[in-house]
């Protein structure tokens, strides 16, 4: 069972990562590709180091429930910003659109 349920998460996370350079491809122009890449590997790298450690230190103190449950809260909140950014985007698309749509009068 565990020997399954790693190659699920190893599969699940292989995912995540080919598609996080691939939405950085499809952003960011060419010949700013390699920045953008190693901008987003040393901001992940900070982000693994800076939280990874105080999560592993709550887990040591207290028990897997709660780190379970702060992950919880940590997941929810970029599924709040996410949906922000999806709304507000569609909203300022929305918004372009109906800027340049040029209404013209019919010749009489």
């Amino acid at each position: 069972m565990m020997l399954v349920l790693s190659v699920v998460v190893g599969y699940i996370r292989s995912i995540t990562v080919i598609n996080q350079n691939l939405v950085i491809s499809e952003y960011i122009p060419k010949h700013e590709l390699p920045s953008a890449v190693g901008l987003n590997m040393l901001v992940k790298g900070f982000f693994v180091m800076s939280v990874g450690e105080p999560l592993g230190m709550l887990k040591d103190a207290f028990d897997y429930d709660t780190c379970i449950h702060l992950l919880d809260v940590i997941l929810i909140c970029v599924v709040i910003s996410w949906t922000t950014e999806i709304v507000l985007y569609k909203k300022c698309l929305k918004k372009r659109k109906e800027n340049n749509v040029i209404t013209t009068t019919p010749a009489a």
